[in-house]
């Protein structure tokens, strides 16, 4: 079973075009984040949040 969640500024992600999430703010982001990381055999974008949890590794991207 898998999620879909929206990272988004705007309150629907559907107008999440208007004020996009620009790549640079996301790598500021993960890297400032010590459960997050960037995983590039995944994408330059793929960030895997390190947690210890019973399922997969959870992911964004």
């Amino acid at each position: 079973m898998g999620w879909e969640l929206h990272i988004v500024r705007t309150e629907n992600w559907f107008d999440s075009a208007n004020e996009p999430i620009k790549s640079e703010e996301w790598l500021q982001l993960v890297d400032s984040d010590e459960e997050l990381s960037i995983d590039k055999k995944n994408g330059d974008f793929f960030a895997t949040w390190n947690v210890h949890q019973p399922h997969d590794q959870p992911w964004l991207e």
